[in-house]
């Protein structure tokens, strides 16, 4: 695979990792017994039982698969944007931009999805490279900027790469290590309505990272390390509808040997 390629899809999964962000914000049950212990003066138990409540979610770690876990007062709230992705149809474009010792590296970056099928695209001046699966192949295709057109080699299916690499919910739940997420700011991304959230684990700078309040899908990832390599992924355009012609192949394709 071409370098920019393999540069890319890191970092997206960077972006499932602490980027997977989500939406809904108020403690479990804390507003109710807390309304209740503000108007009835004489139920100190109920007051103090939602202090305790509202004091667990969002001091105590929720572990993951993965063996790491996810704590912070953010934490409860990630969690509920965490939803599967894998049955929805959407389409985002994003631009994107890393620095590192390489240098510096822009371009932009699709997703599409309409179960079964999903596209993923990464484009930069030099190269694109094209990952369709329409649930029984999938194609690899790729094009340098120097060619006139490209190729596309046919595989059996993979099942979507699309859905899983930007998956909050799967990225929560596979946690390697320990996780902190508070909450930042709402925003406007791309005409959506965002939940953004601070995360940081042990050894590494914040990362802010943004969601979208309906969907779950991933809207802003803006990292650095303590080397001074900075990487940003955010969305220019999304859309829940999308057209079956983005699925098809765009070059000539062969059969993989």
């Amino acid at each position: 695979s071409p370098s920019e390629s393999n540069k890319t899809p890191d970092s997206a999964t960077a972006t499932n990792v602490p980027d997977k962000t989500p939406d809904s914000a108020t403690p479990t049950n804390a507003p109710d017994k807390t309304s209740d212990s503000a108007t009835a003066t004489n139920a100190p138990d109920k007051t103090s039982e939602a202090t305790r409540t509202a004091t667990s979610a969002t001091t105590t770690p929720i572990p993951g698969s993965g063996g790491g876990s996810l704590s912070g007062s953010g934490a409860e709230e990630l969690r509920k944007l965490a939803k599967d992705l894998t049955k929805k149809t959407y389409q985002v474009t994003y631009a994107f931009a890393t620095i590192d010792g390489n240098g510096k590296t822009e371009g932009t970056m699709m997703l599409a999805q309409k179960p079964p099928k999903s596209m993923t695209k990464f484009e930069t001046a030099a190269e694109s490279v094209i990952l369709i699966d329409d649930g029984t192949a999938s194609l690899l295709c790729t094009k340098k900027a120097t060619d006139a057109t490209g190729t596309c080699l046919k595989s059996a299916s993979s099942g979507s790469a699309t859905a899983a690499a930007f998956s909050l919910e799967a990225a929560l739940n596979d946690l390697e290590t320990n996780v902190n997420a508070t909450v930042d700011k709402d925003d406007t991304i791309a005409g959506r309505a965002a939940k953004c959230f601070i995360v940081t684990e042990a050894g590494s700078p914040g990362s802010r990272a943004c969601f979208d309040k309906q969907d779950g899908i991933a809207l802003l990832l803006e990292s650095g390390n303590a080397s001074g390599g900075k990487y940003t992924l955010k969305a220019t355009k999304v859309s829940n509808s999308v057209d079956d012609s983005i699925f098809d192949a765009p070059y000539a394709v062969s059969l993989t040997p």
